[in-house]
């Protein structure tokens, strides 16, 4: 069974008025695959370059977080929250697309979570230099949590119950479970990486941003309604 099966678009349906039924919600989930497809790269590319333009910033050794702080902070707040947003509207396209099962369910949840998680994130800006060590404020706190949501809960369980859902589409289920495992995995990789744990940091970011946007474009292919 493919998703463009679970959607149940195939069948042309009528609404009470005559027109198309279905059409704005079909209309309203390309918009939202799409601006998925396009977030995780512009969140990236807004992360690098205010990277390099930051003054006294050191991207290979910094973590990305950071640039919340300072000046320009405003433009990595709006980064995190704009990614968030459109992600929580992901997971709304795919509650409709694969919600059917508990896979599916699961899988929902999961990428909401970690939509939620990045509005939090942006919202609540980092202590200087801390992130996940020694946190002292309640906002850099809610931020450390935060990292701990997307990379050792959100990804990796949104992972494996995609790839449990869409198994029917091996290549897609693999890279899944690949990214399930290898997110958190990362993610330890940067704590222990020392002078190159900015760069470090950013693969992992890349790795799960890299899977969303793979997602975005599974559920956009799927014509969904």
């Amino acid at each position: 069974m493919t998703i463009a099966a679970v959607t149940d678009s195939a069948r042309p349906r009528t609404s009470a008025d005559g027109g198309p039924h279905g059409a704005g919600p079909r209309r309203w989930a390309r918009w939202v695959t799409q601006a998925a497809m396009a977030a995780p790269a512009g969140f990236f590319a807004v992360m690098m370059i205010l990277g390099l333009v930051t003054p006294g910033y050191d991207w290979l050794a910094r973590y990305g977080s950071e640039l919340s702080l300072g000046p320009l902070g405003w433009i990595m707040i709006a980064d995190f929250v704009a990614l968030g947003l459109v992600e929580l509207a992901l997971a709304a396209v795919l509650g409709r697309a694969i919600g059917d099962r508990l896979s599916g369910r699961v899988a929902t949840a999961a990428v909401g979570l970690l939509g939620a998680a990045f509005v939090t994130a942006g919202i609540c800006v980092t202590d200087p230099a801390r992130l996940l060590a020694g946190a002292h404020t309640w906002h850099g706190v809610v931020h450390a949590l935060m990292a701990v949501v997307i990379f050792f809960i959100a990804t990796p369980v949104a992972g494996l119950a995609t790839a449990r859902r869409l198994r029917h589409r091996r290549r897609f289920a693999r890279y899944s479970a690949l990214t399930a495992v290898a997110t958190p995995a990362l993610l330890v990789a940067t704590f222990v990486s020392g002078s190159l744990l900015g760069l470090t940091e950013r693969i992992v970011i890349a790795v799960a941003l890299t899977w969303l946007t793979s997602l975005a474009v599974v559920l956009h292919r799927a014509n969904l309604g």
